[in-house]
């Protein structure tokens, strides 16, 4: 049963709908065809010969990579350039600290002509200290940046053959390159 409430005067509420009495339906099923499915779309690979095939792990960018003879030796020629390049930039700043201990040192009184106070010899064994950090800085520079150009230069080409080489000659080595 449905209720009507209406706060406007006059209006009626809205008809009842009734369904007609009927005879209770019979239920009958008839069988109709079940539809095929539809043909696959073409597929844009060949037609599959039946066999399973192995499937390898996904790679990303080119599977392939073309590999270039000597393309590791000149890389690790380059990285090992930079670290010399970084150790001569480290030596440099230790160098220019020490500088400024060991004058720092002279100009504030704490050492005069060789003979020095407490505070003064704590600042000239800092220089160096910071002195000889430099120096092995720089003989490591020196050994990275000579090992990392040998291993550019000395990388095997594309042609196989080294770029330089050593050789035995009469009276001692012979430097053979072609840049």
């Amino acid at each position: 049963m449905i209720l009507w409430a209406s706060s406007a005067q006059g209006q009626s509420p809205p008809p009842q709908a009734t369904a007609p009495a009927t005879a209770p339906a019979t239920a009958t099923a008839t069988a109709t065809p079940t539809p095929t499915a539809t043909p696959p779309s073409p597929s844009p690979f060949p037609p599959s010969n039946g066999l399973t095939a192995t499937l390898l792990p996904p790679t990303f960018g080119n599977p392939h990579p073309i590999d270039v003879p000597g393309s590791t030796a000149r890389s690790w020629g380059v990285v090992t350039i930079v670290f010399g390049v970084v150790f001569t930039g480290f030596g440099i700043a230790s160098t220019a600290v020490a500088k400024s201990k060991f004058n720092e040192s002279n100009a504030a009184g704490y050492c005069v002509e060789g003979v020095c106070t407490h505070a003064g010899e704590d600042l000239r064994n800092t220089a160096q200290s910071l002195a000889d950090a430099a120096t092995w800085l720089f003989v490591a520079a020196a050994a990275c940046v000579g090992g990392g150009i040998a291993l550019y230069v000395t990388a095997p080409s594309a042609s196989g053959q080294p770029k330089v080489g050593l050789a035995a000659a009469p009276g001692g080595l012979v430097l053979k390159g072609a840049w």
